[in-house]
């Protein structure tokens, strides 16, 4: 994923007091996306020995936006040598390790970050490769296919409109725009479709709308449900002019053209990033990615109600959902199950797809969905139609054409979790006990973990409803239990309370 354009992190680098002018002319690099002349400037400022924490920083971030996790790795372990380190380094290390594969490394830093930090999203595991593997073995449920109408360039953010593919993509075409991007050479995004039936064939790709694709990037796209509104988002300037930032742009559709003149949304107030927006199928909700202050971390997902043409004061989707990571490109499907891409939640490296249940609406924990749809490369911006069984997304995975690449979806299982929600009492006195442990293990051996009961001598864990599992009830002076949960116990519910009375030995 090109995050410099698609996420576009464009924060203004920390100011460093009395910094020189070499150090600006690294700083202003970095801000302008021109990562490779920033590291160059910021080796030059190593070597002469000035602002080294501050370099080897912006060298390691600047390595991971280009995509290269191997050199990102090499400078954020330089980073975590110093003494003014932002412990937070740990979880951008363990994050590069991973698109490496280097998972029993990646295990360690995940471990400390977690240590030294109040998140609740632990995302620190005991075997990181165990946890993967067992994604890797429920994999049957998808049929995954490389799409024909793919280029050597970038393809990403596919979505449904009548029967059209509609996509964002930097391929070359005389017939939008010649402007080119002077960082990188390459044109400009624009929007294009292809008919659903023609979509192995890119002879039949043609411009979305000559309105609505600008001299800049233009895309990601959704539609209203009346295919008359659309919700794009699009490079601008900052509130104060000094960044260039994304933002959200709602255009109508009068007859069979879309409208020239598309409006900003009301909420974009500062030097912050506003992407990727869906709307529910009622035309009531907006779901977005956003960078601005007061986020668990990069880029966040908020939500945002709609009436009149105007949106609510945004709402973050909470903790269960966001990290210090960023989460992106968020969907909700026609039964309300939230889907988005992650690079702080538990996965496989880079950006991961995840989903989670929504009811009485708040979410419930987030979930991988898992290999195939899932790679140690960047997998993100699903998009299914109305069945919930066929979709789109876009990964940069090895075996495409270029750099993002689309990919079609057959889902034959559906991933479904039930709640488990457990008490623990005493027989004696029927008085919770706290602290016990909890062994849940599949009966196919695939899966095996351990959690603890609190004070109240409640426990709470997901599990998969097509999958049985053996729980054993722990605690000491007390006699052990063994219960069974099967699919069919979990089949007609999506929570299921156990009470668990433990006898006294």
């Amino acid at each position: 994923m090109k995050l410099s354009l698609i996420i576009a992190l464009c924060l203004i680098s920390l100011s460093v007091a009395g910094q020189s002018k070499d150090l600006d002319k690294a700083n202003s690099y970095y801000n302008e996306f021109n990562y490779k002349r920033a590291i160059k400037e910021y080796k030059k400022l190593l070597k002469s020995g000035k602002n080294e924490y501050y370099s080897n920083l912006q060298i390691a971030k600047s390595y991971s936006k280009l995509g290269n996790s191997s050199k990102a790795s090499e400078y954020y372990k330089k980073v975590i040598e110093y003494p003014e380190f932002d412990f937070n380094n740990y979880f951008l290390l363990a994050r590069e390790l991973q698109k490496e594969k280097q998972y029993e490394e990646a295990e360690l830093y995940l471990e400390k970050f977690y240590l030294q930090s109040n998140s609740n999203n632990q995302y620190a595991f005991k075997d990181l490769k165990a946890f993967i593997e067992m994604q890797k073995k429920d994999s049957s449920r998808y049929k995954i296919s490389h799409l024909g109408f793919n280029s050597q360039y970038d393809e990403f953010a596919p979505v449904l409109y009548e029967d059209k593919v509609v996509f964002s993509s930097n391929r070359p075409s005389s017939g939008i725009t010649k402007n080119k991007d002077i960082r990188t050479g390459a044109s400009f995004y624009n929007l294009y479709m292809i008919k659903e039936t023609d979509k192995e064939n890119s002879k039949y790709i043609e411009p979305f709308s000559v309105n609505l694709n600008s001299k800049f990037n233009d895309g990601p796209i959704c539609f209203e449900d009346n295919l008359n509104t659309a919700y794009l988002t699009r490079n601008t300037q900052s509130v104060d002019g000094s960044v260039n930032v994304l933002n959200l742009f709602i255009a109508f559709k009068h007859g069979d053209k879309w409208s020239k003149k598309v409006q900003p949304i009301n909420l974009f107030s500062g030097n912050y990033n506003m992407a990727h927006a869906f709307i529910d199928t009622e035309a009531e909700l907006i779901y977005y990615s956003s960078d601005m202050p007061g986020g668990y971390g990069g880029m966040d997902l908020y939500v945002s109600r709609i009436k009149d043409g105007f949106l609510s004061k945004p709402v973050n989707l909470g903790p269960e959902i966001n990290t210090i990571g960023n989460e992106v490109f968020p969907f909700l499907s026609s039964t309300g199950t939230l889907y988005f891409a992650s690079d702080g939640l538990p996965g496989l490296g880079g950006y991961d797809l995840f989903l989670a249940k929504q009811k009485d609406g708040k979410f419930s924990k987030a979930f991988n969905m898992g290999y195939p749809v899932n790679t140690s490369s960047d997998d993100f911006s699903l998009y299914l139609d109305d069945t919930n069984s066929f979709g789109y997304f876009t990964s940069n995975r090895p075996g495409g054409n270029g750099g993002d690449d689309v990919y079609s979806l057959i889902i034959s299982e559906p991933l479904e979790y039930c709640q488990i929600k457990g008490f623990v009492r005493n027989e004696a006195e029927n008085a919770p006990l706290k602290d016990a442990w909890i062994d849940i293990s599949s009966n196919k051996g695939s899966f095996k973990t351990r959690i603890t009961a609190d004070e109240n001598g409640e426990f709470s864990y997901y599990l998969k409803k097509n999958t049985s599992y053996t729980i054993l009830i722990r605690k000491k002076l007390y006699q052990n239990k063994i219960i069974t949960i099967t699919p069919q116990k979990m089949a007609s519910s999506d929570e299921m309370n156990i009470e668990i009375i433990l006898t006294e030995k």
